[in-house]
């Protein structure tokens, strides 16, 4: 998760109004080999106003409705690989220890992701503090660790997977993206000799803003498995600029340690 900001833009006034211009480098762009065209949508805030207006009508941000830019002859996507090495010195009980660590990220020509972590250095970020009320149950915080944050919306929910309790990692590796009408998610973290969690989830965009999806989380923690299985299916119709009516059914697996044995849920909209 990084700021792409390898472009340039510029604006001036004209006799009958204004005049923008932006300059973006394709390489910096996410685009499938054989693509030759781009969705289009300009949008204008109008603060003295507070209007909005889009070009074109594409109601409540309806993408399918987006205009194409084509065709475009664009340069061969190459896979792009990141390596980042950290070391963090630190004086402690008398004696200077180090702390060192290896990110590495790997952008496909297909859109899909690979990252891999080595003791990644998680005291330096900055996480939502939990508040001192008094809850029943247990509450759900962002998580803002790179490793987590990284492709998020291809993972199960977090009341499917909540990685904020994953304290600790030594070993991660993810793989996630979209392939055609596919969304594929695949995560392995490990904290050797406490803990080991794997998240699986397979969705299928079979028509616009509809999808079916199977999930997996699998958690083996001081001897004990939790494991959680899942799938569903949702479909949804646009119904005019701004409205859509929309139907889901999910069903859930859990098999939890001790005398609860095996739980289902389910829930449907």
């Amino acid at each position: 998760t990084e700021w792409q900001g390898d472009w340039e833009a510029s604006a001036r006034k004209v006799a009958d109004g204004w005049i923008g211009e932006a300059r973006i480098p394709f390489s910096i762009l996410r685009y499938p080999e054989g693509a030759n065209t781009f969705g289009v949508v300009l949008a204008r805030h109008l603060v003295r106003k507070s209007e909005w207006y889009v070009w074109p009508a594409i109601g409540e941000w309806d993408y399918q409705k987006s205009a194409d830019w084509g065709p475009l002859k664009l340069p061969k996507p190459r896979p792009k690989i990141k390596t980042m090495v950290y070391a963090s010195p630190q004086w402690d009980e008398g004696s200077l220890q180090t702390e060192i660590g290896v990110d590495s990220k790997c952008v496909f020509p297909s859109g899909m992701e690979a990252l891999v972590t080595v003791n990644p250095d998680f005291e330096d970020v900055a996480q939502q503090v939990e508040s001192i009320d008094f809850s029943y149950t247990e509450r759900q915080l962002s998580d803002a660790r790179p490793f987590f944050v990284e492709g998020r919306g291809f993972y199960p929910p977090t009341t499917t997977f909540y990685s904020r309790r994953l304290e600790e990692v030594d070993f991660g590796a993810k793989y996630f993206g979209r392939a055609d009408k596919y969304r594929l998610a695949f995560l392995d973290a490990w904290d050797f000799g406490h803990e080991h969690t794997t998240v699986a989830n397979w969705c299928w965009d079979y028509r616009p803003y509809s999808s079916a999806s199977v999930l997996a989380v699998l958690n083996e923690k001081e001897g004990q498995f939790n494991a959680q299985y899942g799938a569903g299916i949702s479909r949804t119709d646009k119904v005019g600029l701004q409205g859509s009516r929309s139907a889901s059914i999910n069903g859930y697996s859990t098999t939890v340690p001790g005398r609860s044995g095996t739980r289902q849920r389910w829930n449907a909209g």
